[in-house]
């Protein structure tokens, strides 16, 4: 029995709007209540949820590839540092080992 009402209820809630011009009736209705009731705004929907995944993608391949570059900066560092401690250098003869 609930859905005969809820559809009494929808139906009620769609008022039929007519006027007058030159005579004749012509229907008219809000742009909003076509677009819900056709859900005609169901495309833009998908084209923001599509905007929405390739933000989240992109965003996570930046996350990615850039701890990827710091990670790799930092292990050149210390393989650097490691040699310069093995050499034993110091002053400005550690500016002589430097990034390749």
């Amino acid at each position: 029995m609930d859905l005969l009402e809820e559809q009494i209820r929808i139906k009620s809630a769609e008022k039929n709007r007519e006027m007058t011009i030159q005579g004749q009736k012509v229907k008219w209705a809000y742009r909003s209540e076509l677009v819900g009731r056709h859900d005609l705004d169901k495309n833009h929907r998908n084209t923001w949820m599509a905007y929405l995944i390739i933000i989240l993608v992109g965003f996570g391949a930046f996350v990615t590839v850039k701890s990827q570059v710091v990670m790799g900066r930092r292990q050149e560092m210390d393989a650097r540092e490691a040699l310069r401690k093995e050499l034993q250098l110091s002053g400005d003869d550690r500016k002589k080992i430097g990034v390749v």
